[in-house]
């Protein structure tokens, strides 16, 4: 996220490259928002799937989107703006490319170890699969949901037996071999389907 000052500097080279449009300029200002604009895509992958695109291609757009908020920007914009509208232009982008989306049933947590993903290479295929799992059958959502609490929330076996009124079972013993199970399932599905 930018600070304000960090900001007001990216907006008045904004405005710089509105009045001179060199490669360079353009360069400079990518490199200083690129960490947000990667984090914009990465918020609408992860609520929209998109049939076509991964994620380098909804970057692609996005990146579009920058030249046409730069070329957009004026001295009447206020820099504290800048994020917000720099996500309505990337997604507007986006959206006009890939029409066809719809919004995910089941999204991707945004930290996995089922699925470890620097953010700038994570794909829609991805998201999609965790989705498909329970579509089929293969997995629950009481399952996906117990998953979330011991690898995205780090929450110990224990500490998922205590706050969850025997909602995955009631020891230690049988939450575990639940989380066992699951795993089990996911894995043979994606040696099945030679994801892995």
């Amino acid at each position: 996220m930018l600070n304000i000052e960090h900001a007001r500097c990216t907006h008045k080279l904004m405005l710089k490259y509105s009045q001179e449009p060199t490669p360079e300029l353009f360069t400079l200002i990518l490199e200083r928002v690129d960490d947000v604009l990667v984090g914009i895509v990465y918020k609408i992958a992860t609520k929209y799937f998109f049939i076509e695109p991964n994620i380098q291609d909804l970057y692609q757009c996005a990146i579009l989107g920058l030249y046409k908020l730069l070329v957009a920007t004026n001295e009447k914009h206020k820099p504290e703006m800048l994020v917000g509208r720099l996500y309505s232009y990337a997604r507007s982008e986006i959206f006009q490319k890939y029409a066809i989306k719809r919004k995910l049933k089941h999204a991707l947590p945004k930290e996995s170890t089922i699925f470890p993903v620097d953010t700038k290479l994570i794909q829609e295929e991805q998201l999609a699969y965790i989705g498909s799992l329970i579509d089929q059958g293969i997995i629950c959502e009481e399952d996906m949901q117990l998953l979330q609490r011991k690898f995205v929330h780090n929450q110990s076996v224990r500490e998922i037996v205590d706050t969850s009124d025997g909602k995955w079972g009631k020891s230690w013993n049988t939450v575990n071999k639940r989380i066992e199970s699951t795993l089990r399932k996911i894995r043979t599905n994606m040696t099945e389907k030679n994801i892995l």
